[in-house]
């Protein structure tokens, strides 16, 4: 796959003031990269705020435009002892937006080299590598959603079992309410023949002593 400088589509949500766009090398070469110059155009409605190194350039020297307001704005990054040989970002920038900046709209952002300051170690120029350029969307800001979320409902089948759980309980309690009642009845029918037994017991010591 050929080598390119590729400009990433980029969304930003409608009534937001700024936006970061990131420019990445893919498919670097195997021979690697020791220097490159690169520019930056875009959308004559965006204003540059700020640009800044990426991951591919973090090491070595790295220069940008002397204003803010040049366009094309350009880059150049040179390491010089070594060379980089892994894909990453060659740089981020960032725009603001134009005021209004609605829903649906978009702007360009371009990317170009220089052949001829792209460079392998033995400083051999790269003249093949592709171009693509990239767009800002403005797009419409995500509403909270208002689904709520139900509790779920208790489960009937398992329920079943506590409440015969409990009927088998209540049925013990019947149970055992009445066992202590005929108990209790059972106590009060002796405790009555042990009186009649000792009033009888009495009478009958009064008559002996007569």
């Amino acid at each position: 796959e050929k080598t390119a400088f590729h400009v990433m589509d980029t969304t930003v949500e409608e009534g937001a003031t700024e936006v970061t766009v990131t420019v990445n090398i893919e498919n670097t070469p195997a021979a690697g990269i020791t220097g490159a110059k690169w520019f930056i155009n875009y959308d004559e409605a965006l204003t540059l705020k700020k640009a800044e190194k990426g991951t591919f350039t973090a090491e070595g020297q790295f220069g940008t435009s002397q204003n803010l307001t040049d366009k094309p704005y350009s880059f150049l990054w040179a390491l010089g002892t070594d060379v980089v040989k892994v894909d990453g970002s060659l740089c981020t920038v960032t725009f603001t937006l134009p005021e209004g900046a609605k829903a649906g709209d978009t702007y360009k952002v371009s990317v170009t080299y220089s052949a001829d300051d792209t460079l392998d170690m033995n400083l051999e120029s790269y003249k093949d590598i592709t171009m693509i350029d990239g767009t800002i969307s403005v797009v419409a800001k995500a509403e909270p959603s208002d689904t709520t979320t139900e509790a779920p409902k208790p489960d009937d089948t398992t329920k079943m079992p506590d409440d015969t759980t409990k009927k088998a309980d209540d049925t013990t309690k019947k149970a055992d309410d009445n066992k202590s009642a005929a108990t209790g009845d059972m106590i009060a029918v002796v405790a009555a023949v042990m009186v009649v037994a000792l009033g009888a017991a009495i009478v009958v010591k009064k008559v002996n002593v007569k």
